[in-house]
């Protein structure tokens, strides 16, 4: 005897197959090694970046076996932690180009920074992700006339 599923039996049973074979392919970073990147960024003078948008930006350079960008917000410390896809997923191995987003506001995108260092690969260089980092340290310019704000811990 032959039974025919209902159709929403059957719905399910597809939509558990799919699932159960796509498993193995989930993940765009599946089997890459991922690692915990934190640092501080400061103005030259020591100060903090003081806009309310502010993010460091890794974005993977043209050789590298990093194939996700990976960001962070610059907490009013100047701190930041750099993440992937979700808070706290790390950063893939590889090379990446720096750069930054300091912007006066989310609904004025007035650059507080030079240009040089809002481009990935700028003035603020790049780096090479292979262990967890903790204390990365990035020194980039305002604009002439931007000030920041002073630093809790000194800079």
């Amino acid at each position: 005897m032959i039974m025919l599923l209902s159709t929403p039996s059957r719905r399910w049973v597809l939509a558990a197959t799919l699932a159960a074979c796509a498993s193995p392919l989930a993940g765009c970073n599946q089997g890459q090694a991922m690692y915990h990147v934190k640092g501080h960024v400061f103005y030259k003078d020591g100060t903090v970046p003081a806009g309310a948008v502010k993010v460091v930006i890794f974005r993977p350079s043209k050789d590298s076996t990093a194939h996700k960008a990976a960001s962070g917000a610059i907490d009013p410390d100047g701190s930041f932690e750099m993440w992937t896809k979700k808070t706290g997923d790390g950063v893939a191995q590889g090379e990446y180009d720096v750069g930054f987003t300091i912007l006066k506001s989310p609904h004025d995108a007035t650059p507080l920074i030079k240009e040089e260092y809002a481009t990935p690969g700028g003035a603020a260089g790049s780096v090479t992700v292979d262990h967890n980092i903790d204390d990365l340290k990035f020194v980039i310019e305002p604009l002439p006339g931007v000030t920041g704000t002073p630093s809790p811990a000194g800079g």
